[in-house]
């Protein structure tokens, strides 16, 4: 695919969603439930979030995920 460097290949994924009822992150594929049972997640509002020194809800990402990209100096790529 156009854009990606040597060695990486671009693997196209469809949206994942926080299922309130599965309590977990889940796929359409995977996880039949219906759209008022899920929660999107927003790339530009977790960095914001990130940018401001705040985690994200617990619902979009793993704690100490974010404590890792907290604690870093330059987590995004520029």
């Amino acid at each position: 695919m156009a854009g990606a460097g040597p060695g990486i290949e671009m693997v196209p994924m469809r949206e994942f969603y926080y299922r309130k009822r599965c309590e977990g992150i889940a796929k359409e594929s995977v996880c039949p439930h219906t759209e008022g049972d899920r929660l999107t997640f927003s790339g530009t509002a977790l960095r914001k979030m990130f940018q401001s020194g705040q985690a994200p809800p617990r619902e979009s990402m793993r704690p100490e995920v974010a404590k890792v990209i907290l604690e870093s100096n330059s987590p995004f790529v520029e």
